[in-house]
């Protein structure tokens, strides 16, 4: 049985080149496994590039 929702909170520092993919696939994964709803929340963690 899977969830019906999903949040993740994920810690980002200096991360302005992946944090598309990362969420790109995190789509993925929820939708493969048929989750209706999900939430992503990224912290800056001090990023002294644009991941903000």
């Amino acid at each position: 049985m899977h969830p019906e929702k999903l949040d993740f909170v994920i810690p980002v520092f200096n991360e302005e080149e992946s944090l598309k993919e990362l969420f790109k696939r995190i789509k993925a994964a929820v939708e493969e496994n048929g989750i209706k709803g999900f939430k992503v929340i990224f912290i800056d963690d001090g990023s002294t590039d644009k991941s903000w």
